[in-house]
């Protein structure tokens, strides 16, 4: 069982750096990430599913108990409101909801990759949004990279 709990923190650990690495790349490349980019949704967001937030949304909450300095307060809300969304569709059947909706299977998998359905479920794109650009921030912070996400990072070593 250690072993597994092991691999599990591995391969989130291997992911999140993959995740940062893509963003800091993509920043160092094209300049500022602006929100909503469609290869950053295809690449990642729409990918990820509900087991693979929890797993990152856990693994940065141990971040924040070792040194909360490495989160700001934006990283923190971020991080409050994917795992209070990832909760909540647990816990009021949001999941169900989706499907009798006729939902697609990734989005019943993905909370945090929902679109808006009108007045029953609110769109949970902007939550995933910004856990995944805190991921990024939070990761350069643990490992002192000065690369801010600003078209002045443009060209810019790590």
């Amino acid at each position: 069982m250690l072993e597994r709990m092991q691999n599990d923190t591995n391969k989130y650990l291997d992911l999140w750096y993959e995740i940062t690495n893509y963003l800091n790349k993509k920043i160092q490349t094209t300049g500022e990430i602006q929100i909503n980019q469609v290869d950053i949704w295809q690449k990642y967001l729409h990918k990820l599913s509900d087991k693979d937030w929890e797993n990152l949304c856990e693994m940065v909450y141990k971040v924040l108990q070792q040194d909360e300095s490495m989160l700001e307060k934006f990283h923190k809300d971020a991080l409050v409101d994917a795992m209070q969304k990832l909760d909540d569709a647990q816990l009021h059947g949001i999941k169900e909801q989706l499907n009798n909706l006729g939902a697609s299977k990734r989005h019943i998998n993905n909370v945090l990759d929902i679109p808006s359905t009108g007045k029953k479920i609110q769109s949970t794109k902007g939550t995933a949004w910004k856990m995944l650009m805190s991921l990024r921030e939070i990761w350069n912070n643990v490992c002192d990279i000065n690369l801010p996400n600003k078209d002045s990072s443009k060209g810019k070593g790590i």
